[in-house]
């Protein structure tokens, strides 16, 4: 299908294409670490690796009786902060939260808005006849 399309905008989508091959298995860690797919092992990492000035609290509702219904549990964030630097490569946390923006957020930022003016050029511009 590509050799069929202009050379510029055949680039626009293999550049992009070779940057989530080349990024798969540390997005994929990462979502895997605070996303949907959180579990045990990075829950485990997150609570052996919280930092002494973690933060977290419990609150709960009461009701008009004072007694207890709720609970809220304000923590979660720590949680998954700390998680979230497990699969980063660097030594300390600085290091790894820079380098994951540098690396794969930002230039990740760079490769969609190829895919999404590729995608422009070779398929939803042609459909209304430009």
């Amino acid at each position: 299908m590509l050799e069929n399309i202009d050379p510029g905008n055949r680039a626009l989508w293999t550049e992009s294409v070779e940057f989530f091959q080349a990024k798969e298995v540390a997005i994929k860690n990462v979502r895997n670490d605070i996303g949907g797919h959180f579990g045990a092992s990075a829950a485990i990492y997150a609570v052996d690796n919280l930092k002494p000035t973690a933060v977290g609290k419990i609150e709960y509702q009461c009701d008009s009786r004072s007694m207890p219904t709720k609970p809220f549990l304000h923590f979660a964030g720590e949680i998954a902060a700390t998680s979230f630097l497990r699969h980063l490569p660097g030594v300390t946390d600085e290091e790894k939260v820079k380098r994951f923006f540098e690396e794969v957020l930002l230039e990740g930022y760079k490769a969609a808005t190829k895919s999404v003016h590729f995608l422009l050029a070779v398929i939803i511009s042609p459909r209304f006849g430009r």
